[in-house]
């Protein structure tokens, strides 16, 4: 699947992932396949009461890979992150 995500400040970053395994409800994961930041990325969903709890898993290739991303990835994760509860959010209220 490819998808674009769009930063804070307007820029486009053109991704291209393959699903790896998903498990309704309960697990999706999802691989990313550029050759220069590949990573596995595992979302589990566990509910708690009327909210769930996500868990999010990102696993690089090497730890010298991590390192070099590492401050990016938690900025951006952050940012989809926030982005997702928005949108929860705004599902869940009252038309």
């Amino acid at each position: 699947m490819h998808l674009t995500l769009h930063g804070p400040d307007g820029s486009d970053y053109p991704n291209e992932y393959r699903l790896f395994r998903i498990e309704p409800e309960r697990l999706i994961e999802i691989e990313h396949l550029s050759h220069d930041h590949h990573f596995m990325l595992a979302l589990e969903l566990h509910p708690q009461g009327e909210s769930t709890l996500v868990k999010w898993t990102q696993t690089f290739d090497t730890v010298d890979h991590f390192q070099q991303v590492a401050n990016f990835v938690a900025t951006a994760n952050d940012q989809v992150l926030e982005r997702l509860s928005a949108e929860v959010h705004r599902g869940s209220s009252p038309a």
